[in-house]
C-alpha cells in the first residue's frame, strides 16, 4: 500500500516490537466510527500507537484522507499529527479545573465553533459539562473524568481521534452512563473516530466498520454488519453473535405501543415510545432470536414475520448451524443470521437460495441520540430481549472479562471481605493466565520473569519451578522472590521417596513475605505463581494476591482451568484471561505497559502543540 486516497483512511503496519511482530494492513472510510476489535494480545493498541506516531516502524504506510503521514521518505511525529488520544485512565491534571484540563492544549482560541474545528461550547453541549467545569478532578465519578478527558482530545482541534478502551476501566452503570455521550459525537460530528475495544456490545452500539485482529494480523475489515454475518468470520459463530443494522422510523402505534421502523427487506414492529417519522435507528438482533419457517404461520405471538432467503448455512458443532437469511423475496435485502439445530434443519427440508419467512422473535432497539438529546442521559439501550455484556470470540482467543460489582479486601474468605475501593481498579491491570495440566505454566512464568529482569524492569512477587530427581519424580520446588532474587528450596517427605510440591509453613511465610514487599516497594508488576486449589479453598497466598490487586498496579498470575469457577467468584469476574503462551504474556504486559506510560506521552506531545494557550491562560 503506497497510494493515498482521499475520503479513506489507509494504512499498512509492518515490522518487530521486541518479541511481538506486527503486520497490518487496512482500507477504510475517513468518516464515523471504526471499532478495532479482538483477544488481548492481538496488537490493537500496537496499530492505535502507530496510527498516533509512537511507533515507528521502517518501510509502514499511513494516509489520513489524502494526508500522507508515514511513507518510506515521510514520518510525522506524535505533536506532528492532528490527533486526539482518549486512553483508558483520564490522566487529567489534579491542580486544574475541568474548565482548565479541557482548554489544556486547545488549538484554537475562539470559545465558539468555527469552520475549522469543533468549539468549547459545543464540546460543553454535546458531552454534558456544564455543570462540571468548576469542579477539581477528584470531586469527579469516573464517568465525568472519562467525558472530560475525550473534550480536551476534541478541543486540540484534531482529524482522528483514537480512543483506546475509553470504557474498560469503568463499571457497567458508569458504562450506561456514558455511552450515549459517544453516540450523540457519532451523530454530531464528521470526524473519523478509531475504537479499540474487546467488549463487542459497545461496538454494536457506536461502529459503523470493523477491523478484526487476530496474532498482530488484520483477518478482516470492512462494515460492521458484513462481517457480523460472514459465516467464515468467527463473530457469526459465537454464541451470542448477532446483527448490527440501522431502520428508519415509518410510524407508531399509540393504541399498542409500538414502533414501525423500515429496514431493506422489510418492516419490523418493536415495543418502543414514540420517535419522530424519519430519523433512522440502529438495531440488534441476536441469532438466537431468529427462527425459520418454510409456510407463513398463522396466529402467532411472533409479529415480526418477514420474507427471506437462504444465502448460506456453516456448521457451528455438534447438531448446530448459523444460517445467513437475506430479507425480501428477492434475497436483495437486509441479512440476519438465524442459529438453529442440524436437525431442525433437515426435518424442514432446508437448502441454500430457498424462500423462507424468517420469525424475528426479539429485537434490541439501541437509543442514540436521536432518542435522547438531554444532557443528563441515562441508560441508552431498550432492550426487548436479554442483551449480552460482550461476544466471546471462539479460537481467538479469551476477552477480557466484563465487570461486575463484588469488591476485594485483603482476607482470606472473600465473600465476608468486599469493599467499596473495588470500583477504582483498573481491570485490565489484573491478568490470569488459564492452564491446563499438561501445560508448564511455571517455567513460562519464571522465563517471563527473568526476561522482565535482564530488560531492568522492576518487578516483585514470586514465580517457582518444580524440581525433579534422576528418575523424573518431583522432589521438591524452589520459590524466588523477584525483588531480592532469593531462592527457598523446599521440600515435604510424603513417604516411599516422593515429596509434595507445595509451600510448607516456613515457605508460605517467605512467599507472603515476597508479595507484600513488592507491593509496599511499589513493584511496576507483581506476579503471584498461582491461584490453585489452596488459594480458591481460602488459604495460600489468597490474601495477598487480593492486597496487590488492591494496590491497583498490573498483577499477573496463573489459574488452573478446574479453579477458573473459584477465581471469577474471588475477582468479581474482574480482569482479563490469558492463553498459556508466551507471546500473548509478552503482548499483554507490552500494552499495559504502553497504556501506563502513553498517557504521559501524549499530555508532552500535547504541551509541544500549544504554546500559544499557554501564554494566554496560565495554568498554575
Amino acid at each position: 500500500m503506497t497510494a493515498n486516497a482521499p475520503g479513506r483512511i489507509q494504512a499498512a503496519f509492518r515490522g518487530n516490537l521486541g518479541r511481538f511482530s506486527l503486520d497490518a494492513s487496512f482500507a477504510v472510510p475517513a468518516t464515523g466510527v471504526t471499532a478495532i476489535f479482538g483477544p488481548s494480545g492481538c496488537g490493537k493498541t500496537t496499530v492505535a500507537r502507530c496510527l498516533a506516531g509512537l511507533h515507528h516502524l521502517p518501510g509502514s504506510f499511513c494516509a489520513i484522507d489524502g494526508d500522507i503521514w508515514q511513507d518510506d521518505t515521510t514520518f510525522r511525529k506524535t505533536h506532528q499529527r492532528p490527533i486526539g488520544y482518549v486512553f483508558q485512565e483520564a490522566s487529567l491534571f489534579s491542580h486544574l479545573t475541568v474548565k482548565r484540563n479541557l482548554l489544556y492544549g486547545n488549538r484554537n482560541d475562539a470559545w465558539t465553533s468555527s469552520h475549522d474545528g469543533i468549539g468549547f461550547d459545543e464540546v460543553i453541549e454535546l458531552l454534558g459539562l456544564a455543570r462540571l467545569l468548576d469542579r477539581a478532578p477528584h470531586n469527579l465519578s469516573g464517568g465525568e473524568r472519562q467525558r472530560v478527558a475525550i473534550g480536551r482530545a476534541l478541543l486540540s482541534q484534531p482529524k482522528l481521534l483514537l480512543m483506546d478502551e475509553p470504557l474498560s476501566a469503568l463499571d457497567r452503570p458508569t458504562k450506561s452512563e456514558i455511552l450515549p455521550f459517544l453516540e450523540r459525537l457519532h451523530a454530531r460530528l464528521s470526524l473519523p473516530v478509531f475504537y479499540i475495544s474487546h467488549d463487542m456490545s459497545e461496538i454494536e452500539r457506536l461502529a459503523d466498520h470493523l477491523i478484526l485482529m487476530q496474532h498482530g494480523k488484520v483477518v478482516r475489515a470492512g462494515p460492521l454488519q458484513v462481517l457480523q454475518s460472514d459465516p467464515s468470520l468467527p463473530l457469526a459463530g459465537a454464541r451470542d453473535a448477532a446483527v448490527s443494522l440501522h431502520a428508519t422510523v415509518e410510524s407508531h402505534d399509540a393504541a399498542y405501543g409500538l414502533l414501525t421502523l423500515r429496514v431493506a427487506g422489510g418492516r419490523l414492529q418493536v415495543p418502543a415510545p414514540p420517535i419522530a417519522f424519519g430519523k433512522r435507528q440502529r438495531l440488534r438482533i441476536a441469532a438466537t432470536d431468529v427462527s425459520i419457517t418454510r409456510a407463513a404461520p398463522g396466529a402467532s405471538s411472533i409479529l415480526n414475520v418477514l420474507p427471506a432467503r437462504i444465502v448460506s448455512k456453516s456448521l457451528l458443532g455438534p447438531g448446530e448451524v448459523i444460517v445467513v437469511l437475506a430479507l425480501g423475496t428477492d434475497g436483495r435485502g437486509t441479512q440476519l443470521l438465524a442459529r438453529i439445530t442440524l436437525r431442525s434443519w433437515d426435518l424442514l427440508g432446508l437448502a441454500e437460495a430457498m424462500n423462507v419467512y424468517a420469525q424475528v422473535k426479539g429485537v434490541s432497539l439501541v437509543a442514540g441520540p436521536d432518542m435522547d438529546d438531554s444532557h443528563d442521559a441515562g441508560p441508552a439501550m431498550t432492550v426487548l430481549e436479554p442483551s449480552p455484556g460482550s461476544i466471546l470470540i471462539p479460537d481467538l482467543g479469551t476477552p477480557i472479562a466484563g465487570i461486575s460489582g463484588p469488591e476485594i479486601s485483603t482476607k482470606p474468605s472473600m465473600r465476608g471481605a468486599m469493599t467499596a475501593d473495588f470500583r477504582d481498579i483498573n481491570p485490565n491491570h489484573l491478568a490470569a493466565i488459564l492452564y491446563r495440566p499438561e501445560d508448564d505454566v511455571d517455567l513460562l512464568l519464571a522465563e517471563f520473569a527473568s526476561a522482565r529482569l535482564r530488560d531492568g524492569e522492576r518487578i516483585g512477587g514470586v514465580v517457582q519451578r518444580n524440581l525433579k530427581d534422576d528418575a523424573g519424580r518431583p522432589n521438591g520446588m524452589l520459590v524466588v522472590d523477584l525483588l531480592t532474587g532469593r531462592e527457598i528450596s523446599i521440600c515435604q517427605p510424603l513417604g516411599r521417596g516422593a515429596t509434595a510440591c507445595k509451600l510448607d509453613p516456613a515457605g508460605l511465610a517467605e512467599a507472603s513475605l515476597a508479595v507484600s514487599r513488592a507491593i509496599a516497594e511499589d513493584a511496576a508488576l507483581i506476579i503471584v505463581n498461582k491461584f490453585s486449589k489452596q488459594e480458591a479453598s481460602g488459604h495460600g497466598l489468597r490474601s495477598e494476591l487480593a492486597e496487590a490487586i488492591i494496590a491497583g498496579g498490573p498483577v499477573l498470575t496463573a489459574v488452573p482451568e478446574k479453579c477458573l469457577d473459584a477465581w471469577r467468584e474471588f475477582t468479581g469476574d474482574l480482569g482479563t484471561t490469558l492463553l498459556c503462551a508466551p507471546y500473548v504474556i509478552e503482548e499483554w504486559w507490552r500494552e499495559v505497559s504502553l497504556r501506563r506510560t502513553g498517557a504521559r506521552a501524549a499530555l508532552q506531545a500535547a504541551a509541544l502543540s500549544a504554546p500559544i494557550f499557554r501564554s494566554s491562560h496560565p495554568t498554575t
